[in-house]
């Protein structure tokens, strides 16, 4: 059976592989909540199962990220022996550990600590390996939908996930989301292993028709290649070259910031709201439902308005720093509001606008903008700044731990404990700060590294925006622009001159 369409097959299951991945990770939140752990260890009616330390709890809820935040090592090696290989592979590791995790958690919270942290390491490669998936599997302009499309399915894990986690702990008890969730990664393997070959021209399912048009492709890369910067470009760029990017710090700095207070408004809030306003576990479980939610629409509805800015002739780079300025800075604003708000509705609706917020991230953002500027070595430099920004994850829990910890038999207890929470959040809000800044300061030291890649011109709208990005770099070429980095098949780094941005790897398909 072939299919004229099979590499939409493919983008659903790369959604549906991203949407399980983020689906799982705040199972250990709404355990810790739900039945767990022990909210006084000296109430002997207390329903919890276990009595971990404040400090063995911030452990445990950001073991993940100390994993996750290692994801360039599997990135690396994906790169050199196959992303859906490491894929698969880590989605195997991943089935195991979340059913044994619930074992390990009776056993010892340094063991359970240890496994939650291998799951992140496993699950390193999955982001990444979307974005080399919609670099091999679209055509045309497909590849900047896809991208929207794998993150709005991000957000709606994001929320769906909890939501599902927290119905679950209450009918059934806090150990059966790690079951469940391991049962559905060993689903999502097989399905990758049928269904998803390394590159296009290995499915069996996809038309003779399709594949004609991948040959297309890869041919109109060739050329585009050769005409920029001659026979010996390289699109594949080395680690080393990557590293000399200014812009690739500024993402670091921005991911750090943006994830900072992304992780708290799912990981540590959770624990404030219940505590200030007396949420349930419930309660929660549909707030967190209802911000993925607003994420999903909202990046499908901030897609919607890239195209009414390009038929203003807002210039592409003036848009994508209004979208990268927008996550952090307005973000952070609303959480140093968020810890003086008094009511529980309040407090939900500035949750709601954030995630409003932050469902530009693969809108225009720095997702989409990683992806513009260098397509084919997109997954590399996300593994790198996704490795220093999810370090968020683990620093979060850990920074919220020893800021807000509080004596609870001390007179005054709830006020000392709130004016903790205040500090914390308005430092969040000074970080974002900081991520904010990063934006200007990288464009205005490194203007060259900023341009359309000139492939993606070419597709993008034919001669006139192929003119736009020559003009952009001062070249005369319909695609081709200088002051540039380009790399040759002998490893050569040539600085200025005419040549393909930051390239990718001599039209491997």
């Amino acid at each position: 059976m072939e299919f004229t369409h099979f590499r939409y097959v493919i983008f659903v299951l790369i959604g549906l592989l991203i949407f399980n991945d983020v689906s799982w990770r705040t199972i250990a939140t709404f355990a810790a909540i739900g039945g767990m752990l022990k909210k006084n260890c000296s109430d002997p009616a207390d329903p919890g199962e276990f009595c971990w330390t404040e400090n063995q709890r911030g452990a445990f809820l950001g073991a993940f990220y100390y994993g996750y935040a290692l994801q360039f090592i599997p990135t690396l090696i994906a790169s050199k022996i196959g992303f859906n290989l490491c894929h698969r592979i880590s989605s195997l590791l991943c089935a195991i550990l979340q059913v044994t995790c619930p074992l390990c958690i009776g056993y010892s919270p340094a063991l359970a600590a240890v496994l939650q942290g291998v799951r992140g390491f496993a699950s390193g490669v999955v982001m990444t390996n979307s974005f080399e998936v919609t670099r091999k599997w679209s055509l045309g302009n497909e590849a900047n939908f896809v991208i929207s499309g794998v993150g709005s399915m991000l957000f709606l894990g994001a929320g769906v996930g909890p939501f599902v986690a927290s119905a679950i702990t209450e009918t059934m008890g806090w150990r059966y989301p790690y079951y469940i969730s391991g049962a559905v990664y060993g689903v999502l393997l097989v399905s990758m292993c049928v269904l998803m070959p390394e590159t296009p021209f290995d499915s069996r399912l996809m038309g003779h028709t399709e594949k004609e048009w991948f040959v297309k492709k890869r041919v109109e890369a060739e050329d585009t290649a050769k005409a920029a910067a001659g026979k010996n470009a390289k699109y594949k760029a080395s680690l080393r070259s990557i590293l000399k990017r200014a812009c690739l710090y500024m993402m670091c700095i921005w991911q750090i910031a943006n994830l900072f207070l992304f992780y708290t408004d799912y990981i540590a809030t959770p624990f404030y709201l219940e505590e200030v306003f007396s949420a349930d576990i419930e309660t929660l479980g549909y707030l967190q439902l209802g911000m993925s939610l607003t994420c999903f629409s909202s990046c499908i509805i901030w897609k919607s308005l890239l195209p009414l800015y390009e038929k203003c002739g807002i210039p592409w780079l003036r848009v994508r720093v209004f979208f990268l300025l927008l996550p952090v800075a307005g973000n952070g604003i609303i959480t140093a509001v968020l810890g003086y708000v008094d009511s529980f509705a309040g407090a939900a609706c500035c949750l709601i606008v954030k995630s409003v917020i932050q469902g530009s991230l693969f809108a225009g953002s720095l997702m989409t903008v990683v992806y513009e500027l260098d397509p084919f070595n997109a997954p590399l430099m996300i593994g790198i700044y996704n490795s220093i920004g999810q370090a968020s994850g683990f620093v979060s829990p850990l920074v919220m731990t020893a800021m807000t910890s509080a004596d609870q038999t001390e007179e005054g207890y709830m006020e000392t404990w709130r004016a903790k929470w205040q500090a914390y959040y308005l430092m969040e809000a000074g970080v974002a700060f900081v991520g904010a800044v990063s934006v200007v300061v990288a464009i205005a030291a490194r203007p060259g590294e900023w341009r359309l890649h000139p492939v993606l011109a070419a597709k993008s709208g034919g001669e006139k925006d192929g003119n736009k990005a020559a003009k952009s770099g001062g070249g005369k070429g319909e695609n081709k622009v200088s002051g540039l980095r380009v790399e040759t098949d002998t490893g050569e780094v040539k600085e200025g001159g005419e040549g393909i941005v930051i390239g990718n790897n001599n039209a491997e398909q």
